[in-house]
């Protein structure tokens, strides 16, 4: 075999393992198309190459890196051409890794511990991993980042369909839970297939949920990140009412129904002359009850209290209207609090009290938060 013909075999194997679907046709019939060009003339045997072997356009861009690799290799004299194969294939993984890599070195993966198991040539050629600044962003905790941060995030962050529940309701359907013989017939009367069966299939329906924002003092530095994201799930989602709380209880879900996000906290600012305040959960849902039950909270409703948890007091008022909420909503309220201890960790009377009554959730960063607002409709914490 000539050294042409092996020199095309290591370029071949080497497309391989980047991902390139070749086989051995596709290697005669490169030996073909090359039979017809100038091998003198490297532009000739790159475009020859790249109309046989590429199929889309990021084949081909790989392709133009890996020949030029793969062209300057051969050019060394004191390289013979089987032992160029394994520095091409180096090669190509670096110059891959550098273009798709952040250079943030704080982010790039440890060398494992365990050896790298070498390619069947002898030669291991390990990649980096990395993340990218978005997703470092999303796992940041949110109170340290910068308004131009929280904005691009939630803009590169993908759009999160509505919250939804199963409701009791059912229509015709080819599947479900139960069989609907009178739907049958009356399609079957109509002209369609007798054997065609018709179930109950049970109807999707958009899922309430009732938000306790804590604005006081000790919250300050989430005011914002929450406010931010809460503005954008406001628009999407049918049953969604927001409530803001210090001293005393505000609904901000029409402000947040503002297109631009400078204006809807414009509007939530001045609906809330108390932020900054106290806290006083247990006055907070005595008027939830008192005001808003039946418009501002439903019996299926999820009520998602966010708050630190450090109210003043010995905590019997707290466990009382909580004990309300339960009976009244059939299920455990959701405590979600940025900074990460319950009742457990931090030693306070209405600490206690949200621990052992409340479903506790940490929402430090984006990414958590996301993922307590997922949980909402499945069913978990």
């Amino acid at each position: 075999m000539s050294n042409a013909a092996l020199n095309l075999g290591i370029l071949l194997r080497g497309l391989r393992r980047l991902h390139f679907a070749l086989g051995s046709q596709d290697w005669e019939d490169a030996l073909k198309a090359l039979a017809l060009a100038d091998l003198s003339d490297s532009g000739m045997v790159r475009a020859s190459l790249k109309a046989v072997w590429c199929r889309t356009h990021d084949e081909t861009e790989l392709f133009d890196a890996a020949f030029e690799a793969w062209a300057q290799l051969l050019r060394r004299p004191e390289k013979p051409p089987l032992i160029a194969q394994d520095t091409y294939l180096a090669q190509v993984a670096r110059q891959r890794r550098q273009e798709t890599l952040v250079p943030s070195p704080n982010w790039l993966i440890a060398p494992p511990k365990y050896p790298v198991p070498p390619m069947e040539d002898g030669v291991a050629v390990p990649l980096a991993r990395g993340a990218s600044v978005m997703e470092r962003l999303s796992h940041e905790p949110m109170n340290r980042l910068s308004d131009a941060e929280m904005a691009s995030l939630l803009l590169w962050r993908q759009p999160r369909p509505p919250l939804t529940r199963r409701s009791t309701r059912t229509r015709p359907g080819l599947k479900g839970d139960a069989w609907n013989p009178r739907e049958t017939m009356r399609r079957g009367q109509a002209g369609d297939e007798w054997m065609t069966l018709w179930f109950d299939a049970q109807t999707e329906e958009p899922l309430p949920v009732t938000i306790l924002l804590d604005m006081s003092g000790s919250m300050s530095g989430y005011f914002r990140p929450l406010i931010m994201f809460f503005h954008t799930r406001v628009r999407r989602e049918r049953r969604l009412e927001i409530f803001a709380f210090s001293t005393r209880l505000n609904n901000i879900t029409r402000a947040l129904k503002v297109f631009h996000v400078d204006q809807a906290l414009a509007e939530v600012a001045s609906l809330t002359p108390d932020r900054g305040g106290g806290t006083r959960i247990a006055e907070s849902l005595e008027h939830l009850w008192r005001r808003e039950r039946g418009r501002g909270i439903h019996p299926n409703s999820r009520l998602v209290l966010i708050s630190d948890g450090l109210e003043d007091g010995d905590g019997h008022g707290l466990r009382g209207w909580i004990t309300r909420f339960e009976r009244y909503l059939g299920r455990r309220i959701i405590w979600w609090n940025p900074y990460g201890y319950d009742g457990a960790q931090v030693r306070t009377a209405s600490l206690a009290v949200l621990g052992q009554t409340a479903d506790f959730r940490r929402i430090g960063s984006f990414k958590e938060l996301d993922r307590a607002w997922e949980a909402l409709s499945d069913g978990r914490k």
